[in-house]
């Protein structure tokens, strides 16, 4: 016997592309725009997070920005003060009329405002760009659609903080399925690039060739992960990306363990004995095997009899099977010649 060729593995739909749509700040979840399964063209509105303590957080680094901005201005106008009286100090010193520790000390100034003016121009750098960068996540507050497609795994629901990162739904281009199951270790060596299986949708059978098998093992259940292109014959219209489906490939023949039959078979014993008419006879021949026997076996059984009747009793026993019972056997008193027992 073999076992049967044919092995079914779980599987789910999905599609070459995708893209995953995920959260660009910390907000609660104010409103979920689709559903799963709904087609969307690109931009189309998905879900809208709470925009309100973002916007706070806008206009403060715009005021911030602001202030940045003037005390940079504030720099640059001292800095510019002091290279002019730097100046003016070197003429005079020149001509003799000022000390050389006035234009030593105007250098010092104009070295020390320098630096604090540098320090607010990078400060109000910093400030402009967290500024562009709120408004930037603040005109993300509306998750929209990256691209044409069919929204799956919506993962947040309504009012629920999405942190960020988070992601939100997916989007699946419809147009190229696949499907992706798991490959126990066991049936690895069954499954190559190019090999076809079948996928199991409603009650369609679509042919679908491997293209993809991942070389390591997935712990802790140690199972690869295949993917197979669905065949555009027409038929695939009917899976539904994420659906679960069953994917069924052939598998080789093997052997199926059989257990040895034992038949049991009766014994057959002939015991002939030579009497003196008028002479009670009685035996006793237990006979037990725990162990098959599979050539005839020679028994003495010792018979009691009067002294002037000598008894002689042979018994020859052949099985193929196990005996596991024990076979009283007794004479009557006036035996027949070659009676079994």
């Amino acid at each position: 016997m073999t076992a049967p060729a044919t092995q079914e593995l779980v599987g789910v739909i999905t599609t070459r592309r995708s893209a995953v749509v995920a959260a660009e700040f910390e907000a609660r979840v104010a409103r979920i725009l689709v559903t799963s399964g709904q087609r969307v063209h690109t931009g189309d509105p998905l879900v809208q997070l709470d925009d309100s303590q973002l916007r706070q957080r806008v206009e403060a680094a715009r005021h911030a920005e602001d202030a940045a901005h003037a005390k940079m201005l504030s720099q640059g106008a001292l800095v510019a003060n002091t290279k002019r009286r730097l100046s003016i100090e070197q003429r005079l010193y020149a001509r003799g009329a000022q000390a050389r520790e006035a234009v030593t000390t105007a250098r010092y100034e104009l070295s020390s405002n320098g630096a604090a003016a540098a320090a607010a121009r990078a400060e109000y750098q910093a400030a402009s760009a967290s500024r562009v960068e709120l408004e930037q996540q603040l005109a993300k507050a509306i998750l929209v659609a990256p691209m044409d497609g069919v929204v799956t795994v919506i993962k947040v629901k309504e009012g629920e903080i999405a942190r960020s990162g988070t992601k939100i739904a997916r989007v699946f281009d419809p147009q190229d399925l696949r499907v992706q199951f798991e490959l126990p270790r066991t049936l690895r060596g069954e499954l190559a690039i190019g090999s076809s299986v079948d996928v199991l949708v409603d009650n369609a059978v679509l042919p679908a060739p491997v293209v993809e098998i991942s070389a390591d093992l997935e712990p802790p259940l140690q199972f690869a992960i295949a993917t197979a292109d669905l065949v555009d014959d027409g038929r695939s219209a009917i899976a539904r990306v994420g659906a679960e489906v069953r994917v069924r490939l052939a598998v080789s023949a093997q052997p199926v363990a059989t257990a040895p039959v034992t038949v049991a078979a009766p014994v057959a014993a002939s015991a002939p004995v030579a009497v003196a008419a008028s002479a009670p006879v009685t035996a006793s021949a237990p006979v037990a095997a725990s162990a098959p026997v599979t050539a005839p076996v020679a028994a003495s059984v010792p018979v009691a009899a009067s002294a002037s009747a000598p008894v002689t009793a042979s018994a020859a026993a052949a099985a193929s099977a196990p005996v596991t019972a024990s076979v009283p056997v007794a004479a009557p008193a006036a035996p027949s010649p070659a009676a079994p027992y």
